[in-house]
């Protein structure tokens, strides 16, 4: 924006606001109104300064591989900006639901989060206006406003627009997406990836389609599914198949040619019995596939190419009972493995390593052999899910060291690719939950929060769901404990204003901390109310509550834990009880304090919590109430 008479100082600013097609169709706001209104859905405000951007977004498209058809424009702006009469701004466009709101004050935000706080609206609701930038979709407008003045001091719009494209990437892969694949054999499976914000049109996991033609003749599209919702990175893996093991009813139409995939995409003939996924794409020795992703707005990737050896990729194997029915082979194999797997941990327990050694190397080959003779998604993902588990059983038994760390990872690599390529099987949940766990043996804890929280919102039906909801309790109860013993050492320097000032903002942020901190043990009592972990989510609720000082709160949850009889009475409705009782004490009720000290004494007598209730109930004004409660029953009596 070019506005001298703007630039003030060095830290002089103007706000700029931007807005979309899809938020003024949303608001019926005319596409072509010069009257900008920061009300229509969507919009968004940036500071424009007049310093050099920062590379906060690391000029990449956040989720997407690091391909140059999705990097940020390297633009000068003409100049060095020395004159200062230049401000510039950052506007990440992201793909993303379309908030509902346009541009919020910081009261109207509070106010949201103070509702959501108070279950007025809904958590998911409030988080859906977090966005990090501009939702946009491919091939509408972006509308970019300024404020200004005129002459007669009536406020006016300067505006202009810009279209926003979209560019795809095709590529054919080797297994774990990270080198590019040109040659195969016969049987082996290849690994395809678009890259395409364009194909992400909703807030579920998107399907685009990839057109695979055989210069033997054989031409079907395959779909591709996206890793997760609104990342536009659709991934799928499919096995080439002998043509001759594929009955030749279901063989595609002999009569396309390769020149169809490099001119048009329609598919002439492709028989849609065959199911590709199931029996694999069939090729002959000595072939070649041609593949080409055609995106929404019509423009087609380059064609890639995969050439099919002469050959076999053969092995040598010791002969083994063969099995008529595939399943029971399947079966079996995987119960072999999952043996040895069990065996390695019990002799690791033992510490007989090296018998624990050979049986992870076991297990390892036959979950090899499974995935070579079994194709089908539940499989693979069994197999692969079942090596990251082996891996990270022998990280967890390696010294400290570069050696354990590699095996971390490792574990970590098997198990993301289980969630990025097999996420409908029943095993992504399960390594979704394991990914978190070594990030946290990795010592990365915010990276582990994030990993839980996508278990959560991804596979809300896990079963592992109550424990990851501990375990991201725990990590915001760390982070309010760490934020409460800076702000008590800045407060303790009375003389230091500046200390004093930082040490208040960051106790509040401590009690924000144990809020979200509550929040979460309470929704996870309340959601698993049988589940071992409910009674001690809900005395954790209490005590986040408590240090928050929400003491009308903390009493409700620590009373939650005291009426559930289910719970385990001297360990947990007994703490519940105590805590009750100081909620009370400091609520300055005191007869209700009285009361429950006193239920807690008669009801669990042998817990330690009833001895730390009659320490209470000896001390200042519940002796003092007992003393007077005492003759009035002597009183009465005579």
């Amino acid at each position: 924006l070019f506005a001298p008479h703007l630039a003030l100082g060095t830290t002089s600013s103007v706000t700029i606001y931007a807005q979309t097609d899809a938020g003024r169709k949303l608001a019926q706001v005319p596409l072509d109104g010069k009257n900008f209104d920061i009300n229509v859905p969507g919009t968004i405000e940036l500071p424009a300064s007049l310093d050099t951007l920062d590379i906060r977004y690391d000029k990449v498209w956040r989720s997407t591989p690091k391909i140059a058809s999705y990097q940020e424009s390297q633009y000068d702006f003409w100049s060095d900006n020395s004159a200062l009469e230049r401000f510039r701004v950052d506007m990440p466009l992201i793909a993303g639901h379309l908030p509902e709101v346009g541009v919020l004050s910081a009261q109207e935000r509070y106010d949201l989060l103070k509702e959501a706080r108070q279950n007025q609206i809904d958590y998911d609701d409030y988080n859906k206006l977090k966005v990090a930038g501009l939702v946009v979709l491919p091939g509408e407008n972006i509308h970019i406003g300024v404020k200004y003045k005129d002459k007669s001091g009536a406020d006016q719009w300067l505006t202009a627009t810009s279209k926003v494209i979209s560019h795809p990437v095709f590529d054919v892969m080797e297994e774990g997406y990270k080198e590019p694949k040109t040659t195969a054999y016969v049987g082996e499976t290849i690994h395809l990836r678009v890259v395409d914000l364009g194909g992400d049109v909703s807030d579920q996991n998107d399907i685009v389609s990839v057109l695979m033609q055989a210069k033997s003749g054989a031409k079907h599209r395959v779909d591709l599914v996206e890793t997760t919702s609104h990342s536009g990175v659709f991934k799928g893996s499919y096995q080439l198949s002998y043509i001759k093991t594929i009955d030749a009813n279901k063989a595609a139409d002999p009569k396309a040619s390769e020149d169809e995939v490099k001119g048009e995409d329609k598919v002439k003939g492709e028989d849609a019995e065959i199911n590709v996924r199931r029996e694999g794409f069939p090729v002959n020795y000595d072939d070649a596939v041609a593949m080409r992703y055609t995106a929404s707005n019509g423009l087609k990737t380059p064609t890639q190419i995969i050439t099919i050896s002469k050959g076999s990729d053969g092995t040598i194997k010791p002969f083994s009972k063969q099995y008529d029915d595939a399943e029971i082979a399947m079966r079996t194999q995987f119960s072999l493995a999952e043996s040895y797997l069990e065996l390695a941990k019990s002799h690791r327990l033992l510490g007989k390593t090296d018998m624990a050694a050979l049986e992870y190397t076991n297990a390892k080959q036959l979950l090899a052999t499974a995935m070579d003779q079994f194709k089908d998604p539940d499989t693979r993902s069994h197999a692969e899910y079942l090596l990251g588990t082996l891996s990270l059983e022998e990280a967890d038994d390696t010294p400290e060291g570069e050696i354990k760390e590699d095996r971390y990872r490792a574990a970590l690599s098997r198990f993301m690719n289980v969630v990025g390529t097999y996420p409908n099987t029943l095993h992504a949940s399960k390594a979704q939950y394991r990914i978190a766990t070594v990030y946290e043996k990795l010592k990365q804890p915010d990276i582990a929060a994030q990993e839980y929280v996508k278990l959560a919102y991804k596979h809300p039906d896990s079963e592992f769901l109550a424990t990851a909801m501990a375990k991201l309790g725990s990590y915001f109860l760390r982070n309010a404990a760490a934020y409460e013993k800076e702000a008590k050492e800045l407060l303790a320097d009375t003389e230091n204003k500046d200390a004093q000032f930082k040490g208040e903002a960051t106790q509040k942020l401590a009690e924000s901390e144990y809020v979200k901190t509550a929040q979460i043990f309470g929704r996870l009592q309340q959601r698993f109310p049988s589940d071992p972990l409910a009674g001690k989510a809900g005395l954790r609720a209490g005590q986040s509550y408590m240090r928050a000082k929400k003491v009308d709160d903390a009493l409700a949850a620590f009373m939650n834990v005291v009426n559930n009889e289910e719970y385990d009475g001297k360990t947990l409705r007994a703490e519940g009880m105590y805590w009750a009782g100081m909620c009370y004490q400091s609520l300055r009720q005191e007869m209700a304090a009285y009361s429950i000290y006193k239920r807690l004494t008669y009801d669990f007598p042998e817990s330690k919590w009833a001895a730390y209730a009659r320490g209470q109930l000896s001390q200042g004004s519940l002796q003092k109430l007992e003393s007077e409660l005492e003759i009035e029953r002597l009183e009465e009596g005579r």
